[in-house]
């Protein structure tokens, strides 16, 4: 491998001087640089702009898994909410309202008033015939005779149900008869299990819809509405 001469030769006098001159000690003609090293320079420098061109077109590996932790974290928070019918809603926000206004009454004569004004609120719900509509089993029985006894809680305070004896049931026929398309349905359900179903309310002078409750204080607290039940279905 040929070495790197020491010296560079002057173009004007041709002396030889050190490299390290720029000018020649002779006739004082400024010495040219070595090109070599011109070109050594300019290529690094080349070098340093094409990685730094790299390094912002394409972010690090460091970053990539942060970005997908985010993706795939939203994507598990993103948990399809049920679909409650409007309706439904309106008798759940209705029925807090009223319970925590009972927690406030002072005497039976306001507690009287707020029954009225529920009635009110629930004649301009129009509440009759509804359509899957979703809640959780909290009673699942038989009567004597076999027939399905079948409450559903709708909030913790609130739910809606069937009669639990014949006599209560005459002329509303709630209970639920064996051998039918509804009965068999619950053969393979049970307390605590979400469901959707369909069915009818009944209308009352006092209530406007007919509740369950003996005393005025079960009414508003943890009211629970008589319900013929058409259809059920697990979640």
């Amino acid at each position: 491998m040929k070495s790197e001469s020491l010296f560079a030769q002057c173009d004007s006098c041709g002396n030889l001087n050190k490299k390290n001159l720029t000018c020649c000690s002779t006739c004082g003609n400024k010495l040219k640089k070595s090109k070599k090293k011109i070109y050594i320079s300019l290529s690094a420098l080349a070098v340093i702009l094409l990685l730094i061109i790299v390094s912002t077109d394409n972010p690090t590996s460091g970053n990539e898994p942060a970005v997908s932790s985010t993706v795939s974290s939203a994507v598990v928070k993103a948990k399809p909410a049920s679909e409650i019918p409007h309706a439904e809603t309106a008798f759940i926000a209705l029925s807090d309202e009223v319970r925590d206004k009972f927690a406030m009454a002072k005497n039976e004569l306001q507690k009287s008033v707020l029954r009225d004004e529920r009635k009110e609120q629930l004649l301009n719900m129009r509440l009759t015939r509804v359509t899957d509509w979703v809640g959780t089993i909290s009673e699942l029985d038989t009567n004597n005779d076999g027939k399905g006894i079948l409450t559903i809680k709708l909030s913790p305070i609130l739910s809606v149900g069937t009669w639990n004896n014949e006599l209560s049931d005459m002329g509303s026929h709630t209970l639920i008869e064996k051998n039918t398309a509804l009965y068999n349905s619950l053969l393979s359900m049970s307390v605590g299990q979400k469901v959707i179903f369909s069915g009818e309310f009944f209308s009352s002078d006092e209530d406007a819809v007919q509740e369950k409750s003996m005393t005025i204080d079960g009414s508003l607290s943890e009211p629970e509405f008589l319900f013929k039940f058409k259809s059920i279905k697990p979640m």
